[in-house]
C-alpha cells in the first residue's frame, strides 16, 4: 500500500510516490508549477478543486490507517488553525514529534525572518518549501517556556523572535554543546530567565547566543547573503532575574547584544544581566555589546576564565563588566577593547589575576568600598590603573587591606576611612594620586577613630606617589608629563585619627598647600596630622618623604607622635612662606634617626612646640632651637 494525502471531501486526493530521505522534506506542488520558481518539487499533483480558504481536514494515511492529520480549529468544522490568505503566510507545524491533530501545534509562518523560495514573480515566499518550518526554530512557540527543555545540536540553530523568550520559574532550559541561538529583536526583553538556564558549551563546541544577522554561527538563516550584517545592539540581553536559582554558563559566547540605555535598571544594561541572583560563569565570552558586556546587580556570582571585549557605547560609559552591589568574584579573565574595563558601584567584589588591555578609559573604576584586588595586570589602557573615586572605602568596624597588583591604585578625590575602621596595605602596593582639578586631587582621609596602618621594613615596601610617576607601579597614562611636587594632596589625619606606618615612600604630594598659604590652613604638606588627640599613640618609621609641595610631614596641635628612621629630602616648592621637610604648629613629637637633605628648610615650627630629635645631624630649622635636646 502507498501513502495518500487527502482531504475529508476527497479533493484533493493525492497518492504519493517517491522517497523521502531521513530528516528530509517532500514538496508537493500543483500541476501548473507556478508557485515556486526556484525550489524543485518532489511531486507535481492535481489538487482537484483545490484547498478551501475556509479550511479543510487533511489526512496522511496508508491503506485504512491514519498516520497524521492537520488539526481543525474554531470557526467551523474544518477551519485552518493558522496561515493567512491576505499576506500569503503558510500554515506551519511547530513540533514534528507532537501530533498534528493538536491545534496548539500549528502556527503561521513568521514572515520576514526565515524564508525559502521565490514565487513566479521572483518575490520571497512567506513559507519554507523543502526546508524546515520557520516556527520550528523557536525555543518556545508561545514565547514562554513553562516546562524544562533541552536544546540539542541536531536541532540547532534556534530562534528567539520579537516576542522574546521567558523561562518561567521552576523550568530549566538546558543547552547542549554547539547549540546556536539567534535573536531577532532589538527592543523585546529577548531572553529572561526566571527559572534556570544551564548553558553547557565546551572549548571545542561553545554555545553561542548571537544576532539573527550573524552568518558566522548557525548559517545564513534569512538567506540574504551579505545583505544584512550584524552590529552591536542587534538584540537586547539575557536577563537572569531574582527568582532564578542555579543558573550556569560554561564556554558560552554572547555576541552583538546590549541594545540598552542608561535609563534601564542596572541589570538590564548588559548583554547579560543578573539581578539579585547568583550565577556561575566559566569560559564566558561577551563581545560586540552596545552597552555593558555583563551587568551584575546585587549579585554574588562567580566569573572565571572569561573574556569581555568591545563594549562599544562610549558616550554612555559602557564597560566589559558593570557591578552594582553584591560581592561577586572575578578571576583569570580578560577585559580588552572596551570603553572601560570594569565599573564598580557600591559593591565589594574580589578581583584576582585578571588582565586588562586596550580599554579606552580606566582598567577598573571603583566607587564605594574598596573590595579586594590582587594580581591584576594591564597594558595599553587609556588609564592603566585601579581607580577609586571619592567615597568611603572601608566599612565601619572592619579592616580593609589593599593587596598588590601590577596595576597601581589611583585615588581620584578623597578616599575616606569609615569610623572605627582600618586601612592597611600589603607589601608591594603602589598608590597614586590623581591630578586634574582642586576638587579631584587624590587624598586619603583618616577621620576620628579610624586608623591607617602598614608594617613594612624598607621605604620601597609601600609607595604613595603622583599619577605621572612611571618609575613605580603601572604607568597610568601614556605619554604623560614628568611628575612634580603637588601632583596630588596626600594623607590627611583628622583629630582622633591614627597613623601607624612603617616602610613607605611619600612623593609629589601636598597639592592643598598650592591653594592655601601654609600659615592660614592646616591642609598642607604630604601627610597632614591635625588635632590634639590625633596620634596619641601614632608612629611613622622607615619612611622617605621626597619632593612634596610646601612640606613633607605637617603637624598641627598633635599631642604625641613618634617619628624614626625617616628621610626628608627635596622639599623646595612652596605657595608662600618657606618649603620644609617638616612643619610643626604647636605640637609634641619625638624624632630619632632623621636624615634631612636638599630641603629649603629642614624643619619649621610655629607656636609652642615640644620636639626632640635624636641622631638627626645638624638640621637647618626655624627657629634654630626648634628641636630641644
Amino acid at each position: 500500500s502507498s501513502l495518500v494525502l487527502y482531504a475529508s471531501d476527497l479533493s484533493p486526493y493525492i497518492p504519493l510516490s517517491g522517497t523521502i530521505d531521513a530528516g528530509g522534506y517532500f514538496l508537493i506542488e500543483r500541476d501548473d508549477d507556478t508557485t515556486v520558481s526556484n525550489v524543485s518539487a518532489d511531486l507535481i499533483a492535481n489538487f482537484g478543486s483545490g484547498l478551501s480558504n475556509n479550511g479543510e481536514s487533511l489526512i496522511l494515511a496508508v491503506a485504512s490507517s491514519t498516520i497524521d492529520t492537520v488539526a481543525t480549529c474554531s470557526g467551523g468544522g474544518t477551519s485552518w488553525c493558522a496561515g493567512t490568505d491576505t499576506n500569503f503566510r503558510t500554515l506551519e507545524r511547530y513540533d514534528a514529534a507532537v501530533s498534528g491533530s493538536l491545534s496548539s501545534n500549528w502556527f503561521s509562518h513568521m514572515g520576514e525572518f526565515i524564508m525559502n523560495g521565490k514565487d513566479a514573480n521572483n518575490g520571497n515566499l512567506s513559507g519554507t518549501p523543502r526546508a524546515r518550518n520557520s516556527v520550528s526554530y523557536l525555543i518556545a512557540s508561545s514565547g514562554s517556556l513553562g516546562s524544562s527543555k533541552t536544546l540539542t545540536l541536531s536541532n540547532s540553530p534556534y530562534l528567539v523572535n520579537r516576542s522574546g523568550l521567558v523561562v518561567s520559574s521552576g523550568a530549566t532550559l538546558t543547552l547542549d554543546p554547539g547549540v546556536v541561538v539567534k535573536i531577532v529583536s532589538p527592543s523585546a526583553p529577548a531572553i529572561q530567565i526566571s527559572g534556570t538556564i544551564n548553558s553547557n558549551g565546551t572549548l571545542a563546541s561553545p554555545v553561542v547566543f548571537t544576532s539573527f544577522s550573524d552568518d558566522d554561527y548557525g548559517g545564513d538563516m534569512n538567506a540574504d547573503g551579505a545583505t544584512t550584517t550584524p552590529v552591536a545592539g542587534d538584540w537586547r540581553r539575557i536577563l537572569i532575574d531574582t527568582t532564578s536559582v542555579g543558573s550556569t554558563f560554561s564556554n558560552t559566547w554572547v555576541r552583538y547584544a546590549g541594545n540598552n540605555n542608561g535609563s534601564d535598571p542596572v541589570a538590564k544594561r548588559g548583554a547579560i544581566g543578573v539581578d539579585s541572583a547568583t550565577v556561575s560563569f566559566d569560559g564566558l565570552i561577551v563581545e560586540k555589546s552596545n552597552y555593558h558586556g555583563l551587568a551584575l546587580q546585587n549579585s554574588n556570582s562567580t566569573v572565571t576564565n572569561s573574556r569581555f571585549s568591545t563594549s562599544t557605547n562610549s558616550t554612555s560609559g559602557s564597560t566589559g563588566l558593570y557591578i552594582s552591589g553584591g560581592s561577586p568574584t572575578i578571576s583569570n579573565s580578560i577585559f580588552s577593547g572596551n570603553y572601560r574595563g570594569v565599573s564598580i558601584s557600591g559593591a565589594t567584589p574580589t578581583f584576582t589575576s585578571n588582565t586588562f588591555t586596550s580599554n579606552s578609559q580606566e582598567a577598573i573604576l571603583n566607587s564605594g568600598l574598596a573590595g579586594s584586588f590582587s594580581g591584576n595586570s594591564g597594558t595599553g589602557n587609556g588609564m592603566n590603573a585601579i581607580f577609586f573615586l571619592s567615597s568611603t572605602i572601608t566599612a565601619n568596624g572592619a579592616t580593609t587591606t589593599l593587596l598588590a597588583n601590577d596595576l597601581s591604585y589611583v585615588l581620584q578625590g578623597s578616599a575616606t576611612l569609615a569610623t572605627n575602621s582600618t586601612l592597611s596595605f600589603a607589601t608591594g602596593v603602589v598608590v597614586k594620586g590623581w591630578d586634574s582639578a582642586q576638587s579631584n586631587y587624590g587624598l586619603i582621609t583618616v577621620p576620628s577613630a579610624a586608623t591607617l596602618h602598614f608594617a613594612g621594613t624598607a621605604v620601597g615596601d609601600l609607595v604613595f606617589t603622583g599619577m605621572y610617576d612611571s618609575t613605580v607601579g603601572s604607568a597610568v597614562v601614556s605619554g604623560g608629563r614628568a611628575p612634580i611636587s603637588g601632583d596630588w594632596r596626600g594623607i590627611l589625619v583628622s583629630a582622633g585619627g591614627k597613623v601607624h606606618m612603617s616602610g613607605f615612600t611619600m612623593k609629589y604630594a601636598g597639592a592643598e598647600a598650592m591653594f592655601f598659604p601654609p600659615m592660614n590652613s592646616i591642609y598642607k604638606g604630604a601627610i597632614q596630622i591635625a588635632g590634639s588627640t590625633a596620634t596619641s599613640s601614632g608612629s611613622i618609621s622607615n619612611a622617605l618623604f621626597d619632593s612634596n609641595y610646601q612640606s613633607g610631614l605637617n603637624l598641627s596641635s598633635v599631642s604625641a607622635l613618634t617619628v624614626s628612621d625617616v628621610t626628608f629630602q627635596n622639599h623646595t616648592q612652596k605657595n608662600s612662606g618657606t618649603a620644609s621637610g617638616l612643619y610643626s604648629l604647636t605640637s609634641t613629637s619625638t624624632l630619632s634617626n632623621i636624615t634631612f637633605s636638599g630641603n629649603t628648610k629642614d624643619a619649621i615650627g610655629s607656636g609652642v612646640n615640644a620636639l626632640t630629635c635624636t641622631n638627626c645631624g645638624s638640621p637647618d630649622t626655624t627657629p634654630s632651637n626648634l628641636f630641644v635636646p
